[in-house]
């Protein structure tokens, strides 16, 4: 995987307003998305924002893969995967 790197977008609210310019920043269609954790929201709302997350993501033509930050033993392995060299 010589050459390729890790590409950063960083929105306070949602996908934001360039989604063109968030699809040119890859040269796939596989993205990371590692939510905000929003502590102070029952846990049903913040599952509510993720996967609404998940479906914009998913409507401008991206292949989500989650990456939680909260409860680092219940990856779904995203970040073994893609940086194992």
């Amino acid at each position: 995987m010589v050459g390729r790197g890790m590409r950063s977008y960083l929105s306070s609210f949602r996908i934001g307003g360039f989604a063109r310019r968030l699809l040119a920043l890859g040269a796939g269609r596989r993205t990371a998305l590692v939510p905000n954790a929003l502590d102070g929201l029952p846990s049903d709302e913040r599952d509510a924002g993720l996967q609404r997350d998940i479906s914009d993501l998913g409507q401008v033509g991206l292949e989500v893969s989650e990456v939680g930050l909260r409860h680092p033993e219940r990856r779904n392995g995203y970040l073994a995967t893609t940086s194992s060299g």
